[in-house]
């Protein structure tokens, strides 16, 4: 008797013969995707019409309108999963406790709010300022704001170091949170610096867009002197040294929170 492994070895069916590995690797993965698109499917019907599901944070529930969910993966994952993919960075956080109440929170990377969501149940925030330059996502960010009961001012500029006009670069439909914008002369988008927003005493700066941060932080640079906020931001620039300098020379020192964001807490003294 011949010792085989199925998918290692040829499968062979009595009635039309052997069927070679790779081609059975190729029919289970085109069955894999396949049932994945089903639940997908499933999970979008499941939210009805107006496209809102749950996403579950400590002990509560976000509601999130995900209108995109059946292309942009983002959204779909958030649909899927019913998680926030930084919750664990987001708990951490709430541990730590060093957010001062009744100051001000400002994300800059809105997306469809959910993480703005979250992080106001966890810092209870006197102002909400939210930073989202997509018109796609303007909709959906307003309404999982509203379902929430999150009253929010939306800013649809470009947050950079300074005022200069910006154009989309890098926009994929699947992956609408990782867009990125450039500076041009006449482009089509606004851009501001923060320090040149009226947001009131900041407590956490949340940085959440897809790129370099340290035009934003450069735009910050008195906010952060005036009111020292807790900054959480994303890893998903390749300037995190340089990140780590700037915020460095203001007196803060950083710490790894989850397996996506930095946490950077001014330094007492």
């Amino acid at each position: 008797m011949t010792d085989q492994t199925p998918l290692t070895k040829a499968v062979t069916d009595p009635e039309h013969g052997a069927i070679a590995a790779g081609d059975l690797n190729a029919v289970l993965a085109e069955m894999r995707a396949t049932l994945r698109e089903v639940a997908v499917s499933a999970r979008l019907s499941a939210m009805g019409p107006e496209r809102v599901g749950s996403v579950f944070f400590r002990d509560r529930v976000i509601k999130a309108h995900l209108p995109h969910a059946d292309f942009d993966e983002g959204q779909k994952r958030l649909a899927m999963t019913a998680r926030h993919e930084d919750e664990l960075s987001f708990f951490q956080l709430a541990e730590h406790d060093i957010v001062p109440p009744g100051r001000s929170l400002v994300v800059v990377g809105g997306y469809v709010g959910v993480s703005t969501v979250a992080l106001a149940q966890i810092v209870s925030p006197g102002a909400v300022h939210v930073f989202e330059p997509q018109t796609c996502l303007q909709e959906p960010l307003e309404r999982t704001l509203a379902l929430n009961g999150l009253s929010a001012q939306i800013h649809s500029s470009v947050v950079t170091e300074d005022g200069a006009r910006m154009a989309l670069g890098t926009q994929k439909s699947a992956r609408l949170g990782e867009t990125i914008f450039v500076a041009r002369a006449k482009g089509d988008y606004s851009a501001t610096a923060l320090d040149a927003e009226d947001l009131g005493a900041v407590g956490l700066l949340h940085l959440c867009f897809n790129g370099s941060k340290i035009p934003a932080l450069r735009g910050a640079l008195e906010t952060i002197r005036r009111d020292s906020p807790v900054i959480l931001c994303d890893k998903t620039g390749r300037d995190l040294k340089e990140i780590a300098e700037l915020l460095g020379g203001l007196g803060y020192e950083h710490q790894a929170v989850g397996p996506k964001l930095y946490l950077y807490v001014r330094a007492a003294g």
